[in-house]
């Protein structure tokens, strides 16, 4: 059976926002230990990035003995701890950027699990070693560290939902899914309780129905993927529904807690005021702002006939000719990018990499800027020439984009900016600096960045709020740069900024513009 990863990482958000106001509660919540060398140390108290491997377990715990989602499951064996992961998340936080990555593994993926003499399915890792042996495979099949880990179950992702209320999700047509129990029997906004959202997330097999055929059609064809998709963009619409509910209250996320603290499970190593900390990095965190990623895979039939080659992409004519199983397979090329993300090798802005000039008439204030922003983990360029007066200004070339708006959510108040030509050194190499020049209504720099829409709309000139229709992205393109319209080497002309229509995903289950499902 299927658990969905979207109260899991809702549950940690509003225990990251609530910590505060319920440190006893999360004091509480259960712990599974991990021997010493699995989980990578990493210190949440001077901002470094965070990967989270988050779990939901197909344990039915805390099930009704007569409720149907019992159907055909091997309680004994769950009794003795074989329980296995169906859904599979990591996740990336970077406290000094407000940054958030997910990326899904299909529970299907064929891999080698240390210490055992063959490949099986990743999801059955959990089952064989539990949590430290999902971990290790993790490590040795992506060459991702996890920092922590948090684990649910079916009975707390049904009790968090309807203890927000439940979930609005659009559908343009009749939805169903045969498998897990989802259906609606046409299009619109329909409201998902609990257990119609478990039925959501865990569907495999959906089916939309087609008004001019009077028949159902498959809609989900791409091996897990679609799945996949639809918990991430399911995870999107729950962080905002429990911010809508009153999420970053304190009374309010003790009540949400005590919905969900007993589905959890965290490692032992993560304390309260790790969390604590996150609170306070990701308390203005746009929950459309998280980047979701596609792992890319492909098809394998594995006969049981050890003799026979897997068969890739396999067809009804192989599956019948050589019995076996239908897995899936990383395509380890195309992968790399995304696993860099999580490897922390890409993906995210990486605040040291950013290099201020910090200049202005005021040298007092110059010194300010610059002591705080190398607090903040930007490289300083001490050389040059004062300017500056009025309001302060951000100056930045087109291919100082994601840099500019970054160094913009951190003064106070929210500078102006300008964009300029690029500049090329004596060597003609393309100098990569932001410049800031402090003007009289330089006030600080902020110790936790502020909410990126107001900067980009200054940057962009143009409405880039979060209602602003936008496509899927692709795991290439989940932080496209800029373009210019003019080359600013051959014109005198300011180059002018296009908004990258990639930045943010189509939100699956989001209702179309100008329809609203509040």
């Amino acid at each position: 059976m299927i658990i969905a990863s979207a109260f899991v990482i809702t549950a940690c958000v509003v225990v990251a926002w609530g910590i505060r106001a319920a440190e006893k509660l999360a004091l509480e919540i259960p712990r599974v230990a991990f021997s010493s060398d699995v989980l990578a140390p990493v210190d949440i108290e001077t901002g470094e990035p965070v990967t989270f491997l988050l779990v939901g377990s197909d344990s039915a715990e805390g099930l009704d003995p007569d409720d149907p989602r019992l159907a055909g499951r091997n309680i004994e064996d769950e009794r003795n701890g074989q329980v296995r992961a169906d859904t599979i998340m990591l996740v990336r936080l970077d406290p000094r950027t407000t940054e958030a990555a997910v990326v899904g593994i299909p529970r299907d993926l064929y891999v080698p699990i240390p210490g055992t003499p063959r490949e099986w399915r990743i999801n059955t890792a959990l089952a064989i070693g539990g949590p430290e042996k999902l971990v290790e495979t993790i490590d040795l099949n992506f060459g991702v560290e996890v920092n922590h880990y948090v684990q649910v179950d079916f009975a707390g992702f049904a009790d968090l939902i309807d203890a927000i209320g439940g979930i609005s999700v659009w559908t343009d047509s009749g939805v169903r899914d045969r498998e897990s129990g989802f259906w609606v029997g046409e299009g619109g906004c329909h409201r998902l309780d609990g257990d119609m959202a478990l039925a959501y997330v865990r569907g495999r097999e959906f089916e939309r129905y087609d008004e001019d055929e009077d028949r159902w059609r498959r809609i989900d064809l791409r091996a897990g993927l679609d799945r996949n998709e639809r918990q991430q963009d399911f995870l999107v619409l729950a962080l905002e529904a429990a911010v809508n509910q009153g999420g970053r209250n304190p009374a309010e996320i003790k009540r949400l807690i005590d919905a969900g603290i007993d589905a959890v499970t965290l490692d032992q190593v993560l304390t309260p005021d790790d969390l604590n900390r996150l609170a306070n990095s990701f308390s203005d965190f746009e929950p459309e702002r998280l980047r979701r990623y596609n792992l890319p895979v492909y098809d394998v039939w594995v006969p049981r006939d050890s003799e026979v080659q897997e068969i890739e992409n396999p067809t009804a004519e192989d599956r019948a000719e050589h019995p076996g199983d239908a897995v899936l397979r990383m395509r380890s090329g195309p992968a790399q990018e995304v696993l860099d993300v999580f490897r922390g090798e890409g993906g995210f802005l990486d605040i040291e990499d950013v290099q201020v000039a910090v200049s202005g008439t005021d040298s007092e204030l110059v010194s300010d800027a610059r002591d705080f922003l190398a607090e903040r983990g930007f490289a300083i360029d001490t050389d040059t020439a004062p300017s500056g007066s009025g309001r302060t200004v951000i100056r930045f070339s087109p291919g100082e984009v994601d840099e500019a708006i970054l160094l913009g959510r951190f003064i106070v108040p929210t500078p102006e900016f300008e964009l300029v030509p690029d500049e090329f050194d004596e060597d003609d190499e393309l100098v990569s600096v932001v410049e800031l020049a402090v003007g009289d209504d330089y006030e600080g720099v902020a110790f936790i960045p502020g909410p990126v829409f107001e900067v980009e709309q200054l940057v962009y000139g143009e409405d880039v709020s979060p209602t602003t229709p936008t496509t899927r992205t692709t795991p290439t393109s989940a932080s496209p740069a800029p373009t210019t319209t003019e080359s600013p080497t051959t014109t005198t002309e300011a180059p002018v900024l296009t908004i990258p229509s990639t930045t943010i995903a189509e939100i699956l289950g989001r209702p179309p513009e100008g329809v609203s499902c509040s």
